[in-house]
């Protein structure tokens, strides 16, 4: 994947007449990545200021690329423009000048010195191959000299030359450059209905228009960034390329900042780290490789921030699959600094599960590598290609780019008969990935050993694997399996000595194995990566008793969360063999994080288990699975069982199965003396939808002592349970606990009784202590009851809203234009100057298809002010 600047680099192609056709196809073939100048294409035949136009392509120009053959060696112009690229290049040190062979020529003394790509005696493809790879070390050198002479009068200047070195470093493992692959631009289309529309950045303009740009194509990360107004969500399938894309792009925000010093200063951090309990502006002040001045560059909008990893951020106080382990997700979103450059990276099913829309301006979906890119990558290995276009299965996996990396730099090296057995796996993804990733870490290994002068590593390659296995074991078992995140201590699992776990950890880190995240946190390279490791380290070590002795982690927990189809016979297996009772529950627990139906009749028999832990854990399971199936099984359970565990796993299994015939038995449990249970009950209830159940609920308000007040509210706010909102509307003005309050509004919403307006809007007026998030909860359940007496409340309460606080006044705009009122006042901070920037402002350019053109003619006026108040440059 090449680096996706914001602006494409200029190459200007010089030939003679004689060898136009070949010209033409290399301008063709350069410009998916480059901007190429070609004069018989960028200058009419009769146009007279011939020097002036090719002097300023020259100017303008990264590359110059000299066709050497008979006749060009021959032409005076072409030799004159050879002369002046050399010149330039001399006082233009961005221009790097190169030379390709069309056929056979004398290049004379002075341009012998330049190494010239060979077109002549070699397919065009694989030339075109080199010239790539020679263009691109070529422009890395001139970029590292020139980040290395930044400014001395640049305050970030060390900081900038750190970043750059961290971010070639990932490159360097991430894209396996010593494939020399061909670069890919990976394409992208925006995705509706992924970020949220009330946090947008321009207010000003958003307010008289409708935002584009669904449906847009973009051929480069830069494009959409650039259309979204640089806040954006990009989001890819596990292997996407997420993670090298983004990193291009603050690369090139770096060439950005020595090009411009007014230019954002980007920041590159890792999510998954982040605690949920320092403020986020205050942790990426301290994360490691951060500016010193973090929170000034945030705060005045002068910072540009790629957040990568939003999948892999995980709430470690979250130890049961009974609490919302996506809470954590929401705080970070909410969080996200509102007036600086944004990029997010995430998983698209993962995203999905957060349920929340990211306050950004845009998202967009990676696509699939198409054939052509497929083609060009494998460029290098052409027979490869040929093996992979004829078989439709194999294609569908190179349409990942990780998938496409693994495969080229491994097959590249693996003998043939290596190479057929691997193919032979291709009906399998599963079996074909993990062959693959364990073949290339092989090779990998060789690749780095024949550079050592001594020919070796001091860690054998099967040892390194099966220590980096434990580790990743470990680490697939946690309850948040897509952490990915590694701490010293993680580390500590790589060999009981200290001398062989400092030597695995310096291999694993050469090879790019693992990365360094912070100065104590790493990753592996990739989930997949990590998941194979696992696989083959819990298969080996099954039956060892020690492998169960922590609560939380075993190789039958990881074998259930990496999801792998053979999973289930391994486990079936582990419960036959292993007698013990914290195996049985890791291996019920397993089998619900495998998801498999094949596994219910296991579960089934664990229900009768003599230890409640291992129960609680198989029903757990049966409900994850939601076979209706086992529902004769699980009833019973209520009656006789005493464990809370088991009872509120049981209530909730009840609710996933759908079944009515336990409503009765649900109601009952509302009585139980657990907390949990109670909890679980009732919301069992509410996925039933068993409206028979509301009178019981109402009466637990009645009795808050119980502790599951929440909870119940919210139940019958999901049964519209109208009768309830008396007691909700009494309870909402005596209440002083926020949590409870928020509940109540929220059930207030749902039923939309106008019953309730009264009370919401005397909250509405009493709130100003209260969040902005309350005073939206409010105005949009005033907006979802659709009682107009709420007008003149949200009228006065809109006109109080301040610019910090731009998500309420949107809820209450809403919910306004919802009761039919459109005459909305503006919050203070527009209205004071929204009539002089109309009044200077160009309305041809206020409805601009583009969102740059429109906001740069709203803000044109106060610019400066706006920045001050937090409003997006």
């Amino acid at each position: 994947m090449s680096p996706q600047r914001l602006k494409k680099d200029l190459v200007v192609i010089s030939s003679a007449g004689h060898d136009a056709e070949f010209a033409h196809r290399l301008k063709e073939a350069l410009s998916d990545i480059y901007e190429v100048w070609y004069y018989k294409d960028s200058m009419p035949v009769e146009h007279n200021g011939w020097d002036e136009k090719i002097d300023e392509a020259l100017k303008k120009a990264r590359f110059f690329i000299g066709v050497l053959s008979s006749a060009s060696v021959k032409s005076e112009y072409v030799r004159q423009e050879w002369r002046w690229a050399v010149t330039e290049g001399k006082h233009n040190h961005g221009l790097i000048f190169m030379t390709v062979q069309a056929e056979p020529a004398d290049p004379g003394h002075l341009y012998g010195g330049y190494t010239w790509t060979d077109f002549y005696n070699r397919p065009f493809d694989v030339a075109l191959a080199e010239l790539r790879s020679r263009m691109r070390h070529a422009l890395r050198r001139k970029i590292t000299a020139a980040v290395d002479a930044v400014s001395n009068t640049d305050p970030h200047r060390t900081y900038l030359r750190t970043l750059w070195s961290r971010i070639s470093t990932m490159l360097h493992h991430l894209i396996i450059s010593s494939l020399e692959a061909d670069p890919i631009d990976l394409e992208m289309d925006s995705v509706d209905d992924v970020v949220d529309d009330n946090a947008r950045t321009q207010p000003f303009v958003d307010l008289m228009f409708k935002r584009i740009g669904y449906g847009e194509e973009f051929a480069t990360l830069g494009d959409a960034f650039a259309f979204y107004e640089r806040r954006l969500l990009l989001l890819g399938m596990p292997g996407s390329g997420k993670t090298v894309t983004g990193l291009m792009l603050i690369r090139d925000a770096i060439l950005d900042r020595l090009d411009n010093p007014d230019a954002p200063i980007p920041i590159l951090a890792n999510i998954q780290s982040w605690d949920g309990r320092t403020p986020l502006v205050d942790w990426l002040n301290s994360y490691p490789y951060t500016p010193r001045d973090t929170i000034d560059l945030v705060e005045s909008g002068k910072a540009l921030i790629f957040f990568d990893g939003l999948d892999e951020l995980s709430d470690h106080t979250v130890m049961s699959s009974t609490e919302d382990p996506y809470r954590i997700h929401r705080q970070f979103m909410a969080q996200i600094p509102r007036n600086c450059p944004v990029l997010v990276t995430c998983r698209n099913e993962d995203y999905e599960r957060i349920r929340s829309r990211i306050p950004l301006n845009g998202g967009v979906l990676l696509s699939p590598l198409n054939n052509d890119q497929i083609r060009r990558f494998l460029g290098r290995v052409p027979e490869l290609f040929e093996l992979v276009q004829d078989d439709p299965d194999l294609m569908n996996m190179m349409r990942t780019p990780l998938i496409a990396s693994l495969f080229a730099f491994t097959c590249e090296r693996m003998s043939p008969e290596n190479r057929d057995r691997l193919i032979n796996n291709k009906n399998n993804a599963q079996l074909f990935r993990e062959e693959l990733i364990a073949a290339y870490i092989m090779e990998l290994y060789k690749f780095e050993r024949r550079r050592r002068p001594e020919n070796t590593l001091p860690v054998a390659v099967l040892r390194l694997m099966e220590a980096l296995g434990r580790v990743a074991m470990r680490n697939a078992a946690n309850f948040m399996s897509r952490t990915n995140l590694l701490s010293e201590g993680d580390l500590n699992l790589l060999s009981a000595n200290v001398e062989e776990r400092r030597k695995i950890k310096e291999i694993a880190l050469q090879l790019g194995l693992l990365q360094r995240v912070s100065t104590s946190r790493y990753k592996f390279i990739h989930l997949m990566v990590r998941d194979t490791l696992a696989f083959y380290y819990s298969i080996k070590h099954w039956r060892e008793p020690s492998e169960y002795m922590d609560r939380y982690w075993s190789p039958a927990l990881a074998l259930g969360r990496i999801k792998d189809p053979r999973a289930t016979r391994v486990l079936r297996t582990i419960l036959k063999e292993v007698q013990s009772a914290i195996v049985r529950r890791h291996v019920a627990q397993a089998f619900g994080y495998n998801n498999d139906r094949k596994s219910v009749p296991d579960l089934v028999k664990l229900l009768a288990d003599p230890e409640d832990d291992v129960q609680a854990a198989a029903v757990e399971s049966l409900g994850a699975i939601g076979d209706p199936s086992a529902f004769d099984y699980v009833l019973p359970l209520l009656r006789r069982s005493t464990s809370p565990a088991v009872l509120q796993n049981a209530c909730r299994a009840l609710g996933a199965f759908g079944d009515t015939r336990a409503v009765e038995y649900l109601i009952d449990m509302l009585n139980n003396e657990h907390v949990s249970v109670v909890q679980q009950a009732a919301l069992a209830l509410a996925q039933l939808k068993a409206t028979q159940a509301a009178p019981a609920l109402r009466k637990k308000l009645s009795t808050p002592e119980h502790g599951a007040t929440s909870t119940v509210i919210e139940v019958l706010g999901r049964l519209n349970d109208g009768e309830s909102v008396s007691h909700l509307v009494r309870l909402l003005s005596t209440e002083t606990a926020n949590k409870i309050q928020d509940c109540i509004v929220d059930a207030l919403r749902r039923i939309a009784s106008p019953d309730a307006v009264p009370a919401l809007c005397d909250k509405l007026a009493s709130t100003e202590e209260r969040s902005p998030d309350f005073r939206a909860k409010v105005a949009e359940a005033l907006g979802a009851i659709g009682d107009t007496r709420a007008i003149p409340m949200l009228l006065e309460a809109i006109t109080k809203e301040v610019h910090e606080a731009t998500y309420s006044y949107n809820a209450m705009r809403e919910a306004l234009l919802k009761l039919g009122h459109t005459n909305i006042p503006e919050p203070e901070y527009f209205a004071e100057d929204v009539d002089s920037r109309l009044n200077d402002t160009n309305v041809e350019d206020l409805i601009d298809i583009s969102p740059n053109v429109r906001w740069d003619a709203a803000d044109d006026e106060d610019s400066d002010t706006d920045r001050s108040r937090g409003t997006p440059l």
